[in-house]
Parts: C-alpha cells; sequence; structure tokens
C-alpha cells in the first residue's frame, strides 16, 4: 500500500495596527521556498483580499515557506520583516503580519491674530535625531491656502518645524515648533 500525505493550507493576515483585527486590503506579499524560489504564479507575489488574507492551499509538507511584505498600500508603513514557516502534514498554518498607519502633518501659517494664511513662508522640517524630513532637504514653502502638509510620517517620531524665511512683506518668526506624530490623529 502506499499513502499520500494531505497537502497543507498556508493563511496569512494583514491587519492594521492598534485595532481589533481590521484587515488591510491590497498589499502585496511574495512567497518563496527554502531555496528562494517563487512558490505559485505571478512570481510568488499576492495580495490580500478584503478580508486582509492570503490563502495558499495544497503546499507539501516539509516546505519552508519565505514570506515576505513587498508594497504596502497608500497611508501605511511597509512592514519589510520577513516571516518564515515550515509546512507540517495537514495542518493549517497561520501567520500575522500588521501595518502602522503612516500619519500626515499639517503646517499652517498665518497672519500674527488672524486666520489669513500666509504664502511663501519657508520651513525647515527636521525629526527628533536632526535629520530632514522628506524632499528638498527638509524644505517645505506654505502654499497660497499658507499650508504645507507632509505626508507618511511614522507614529512616535517628534517633528520639529522652523521658519527658515519669511514671505515677502513679513517678519520671520524663527522660534521652532514640534510635535509628536500620534497613530490616530490629525496633526496640526
Amino acid at each position: 500500500m502506499f499513502y499520500d500525505d494531505t497537502l497543507s493550507t498556508l493563511v496569512v493576515y494583514k491587519y492594521i495596527e492598534g485595532t481589533r483585527n481590521e484587515p488591510l486590503v491590497g498589499v502585496a506579499f511574495e512567497f518563496t521556498d527554502g531555496s528562494g524560489a517563487a512558490i505559485g504564479p505571478g512570481n510568488g507575489v499576492y495580495y490580500t483580499d478584503t478580508e486582509g488574507k492570503i490563502v495558499i492551499t495544497d503546499l507539501e509538507q516539509g516546505t519552508v515557506v519565505n514570506i515576505r511584505e513587498v508594497k504596502t498600500v497608500e497611508g501605511f508603513i511597509l512592514d519589510g520583516t520577513p516571516k518564515q514557516v515550515q509546512i507540517k502534514s495537514s495542518e493549517v498554518h497561520e501567520i500575522v503580519f500588521w501595518n502602522s498607519p503612516q500619519k500626515t502633518l499639517t503646517i499652517q501659517k498665518y497672519v500674527d491674530g488672524t486666520t489669513e494664511p500666509v504664502e511663501g513662508a519657508l520651513f525647515l522640517v527636521t525629526d527628533s535625531s536632526g535629520a530632514v524630513v522628506g524632499a528638498n532637504n527638509g524644505e517645505y514653502l506654505t502654499d497660497r491656502n499658507g499650508r504645507i502638509v507632509i505626508d507618511g510620517l511614522e507614529p512616535g517620531v517628534t517633528v520639529t518645524a522652523k521658519e527658515i524665511r519669511a514671505a515677502d512683506g513679513f517678519v520671520l518668526d524663527s522660534t521652532p515648533q514640534s510635535i509628536k506624530i500620534k497613530a490616530g490623529e490629525a496633526q496640526t
């Protein structure tokens, strides 16, 4: 008599950090075996469904599966930490990944004592280590609404904004202002 081992299933879940398992749809994961070969079609890249999961069936016992997030959705921080699982016969293996939401900071510049916006003020934006934030060496110019919007900040980072050039016709306010970016809160 010959007996075949039952094939196994791997389920990967992707949730938003800080929630009670709120799914994240459309996140790309790459699946490879122990030798680095792609598992499945599309070079081993799968996307989370509306429940934030990926289901891969028909995996053979003893297969080592490497799982790595390769692309997240806008507004979230990529979790590039790979995970590995060794497939055992007839078991459903479950792996959970979490993504932290990125934060957006809005800097607003007004005429002193009013809510009239100031266009053309130049700010230098740095993090708590002194490193510049974003593109253009951390320099941002207020728009016609007196606003600067910076996307992609990580929760827990302290950001400091300092005006380095006043708009035409205004006096420079060189007093820096700092704010700690918090998950789930609008920051201004």
